[in-house]
């Protein structure tokens, strides 16, 4: 029986126009696959703790589910790049987890779009 093996993070990472980009792979992030936040969680951080670029863009377009524990990484990704003057913006978000964020209010504190386009197009402007 062969182990499905999830893509590297860091595959899906680029930066252009003033803007990383982190696109999450296809795959739940609940509460309970620890291994999988820890690799998100220590990517994130590591980007927040750089001075540049400004933007910090995550792309959901490929999940399909998460849970609190990838609450608790934005919400800390979030506080990081605040210290630093710069931002974390979401997009591709499927209607099950922005609804989510926005009964949580998190739609107040992060800035959402629908594409990776839409997010630079309006940051850049």
């Amino acid at each position: 029986m062969k182990l499905k093996t999830e893509r590297p993070l860091r595959k899906n990472l680029h930066t252009e126009a003033g803007a990383t980009f982190v696109r999450l792979p296809r795959a739940r992030y609940g509460s309970l696959d620890s291994e999988k936040l820890e690799r998100l969680r220590r990517l994130l951080s590591g980007r927040a703790a750089k001075c540049a670029p400004r933007f910090l863009v995550v792309d959901f377009s490929e999940v399909e589910f998460f849970g609190a524990g990838l609450v608790g990484v934005l919400v800390s990704t979030r506080n990081r790049l605040q210290q630093r003057n710069r931002e974390l913006v979401l997009c591709g978000l499927n209607p099950q987890c922005r609804k989510l964020l926005v009964r949580l209010h998190l739609d107040l504190l992060l800035e959402i779009y629908p594409t990776q386009f839409l997010a630079l197009l309006d940051r850049a402007g």
